[in-house]
């Protein structure tokens, strides 16, 4: 997981969060391992809660470098754990912000998105180029 940030290009990391998993789950979980409780303390402040459609950036520091990991709320998980499909329009407000941020390469993990194709995802986020994590 984190050898993907060692890739120059890779300027931010997407992850879902969503309000009933706590201890976190999917990349967002294992973010708040790799840098010790960042996530989990964005959470205890209040400034992030998993609500839907909710979108925070948390900067980290990755050997010197800084990497902006994007949190998106996809609500109540019906079966904790599991991922299910994040939505069209949460999608497309991800790759509005990136482009707002003028991020070029961002990471993500198919699973923690619940997509089954990437190019769904691809075509959503588009002018932005995805490196695929966990592959």
């Amino acid at each position: 997981f984190v050898d993907i940030l060692d890739l120059e290009s890779i300027q931010a990391l997407a992850a879902t969060l969503y309000q009933n998993e706590r201890p976190l789950h999917g990349t967002a979980g294992l973010v708040d391992w790799h840098f010790p409780k960042v996530v989990s303390d964005f959470v205890r402040s209040g400034a992030v809660s998993g609500k839907s459609g909710e979108l925070v950036c948390v900067p980290v520091v990755y050997r010197d470098r800084p990497v902006k990991v994007l949190l998106l709320g996809n609500g109540e998980n019906e079966r904790p754990g599991e991922r299910p499909r994040v939505s069209d329009a949460l999608l497309r407000t991800l790759g509005e912000q990136l482009l707002r941020m003028r991020v070029e390469t961002v990471a993500l993990e198919a699973k923690d998105f619940g997509v089954k194709t990437k190019k769904e995802v691809e075509a959503l986020l588009r002018g932005v180029q995805i490196v695929w994590v966990g592959e």
